[in-house]
């Protein structure tokens, strides 16, 4: 899983970032397995995969920009545009 991959296409209904959001939001659908994720995180528990932390994060902007949450203009969606970017 690679933002700089090709295939990545963030912001499409296809693509492996559609494959990997959907593979992530299944392993995360409940609050206790959301809360143990996290748990495993701060406590570096198992050696963390970061594209698919960046990959969570990149889901609450998205979301959060969606529902104008997210600080008015540019806000998180100029991150998105950059991580999508690979800058």
């Amino acid at each position: 899983m690679s933002w700089a991959d090709p295939e990545w296409k963030w912001g499409y209904g296809g693509g492996k970032a559609h494959d990997a959001a959907f593979v992530l939001r299944s392993a995360l659908e409940t609050e206790d397995s959301r809360s143990e994720w996290v748990v495993a995180l701060l406590n570096d528990d198992q050696n963390p995969e970061w594209e698919v932390v960046k990959l969570c994060l990149a889901l609450k902007w998205q979301k959060a920009a969606r529902e104008g949450r997210d600080g008015g203009t540019g806000g998180y969606g100029d991150i998105l545009e950059r991580m999508a970017a690979c800058k």
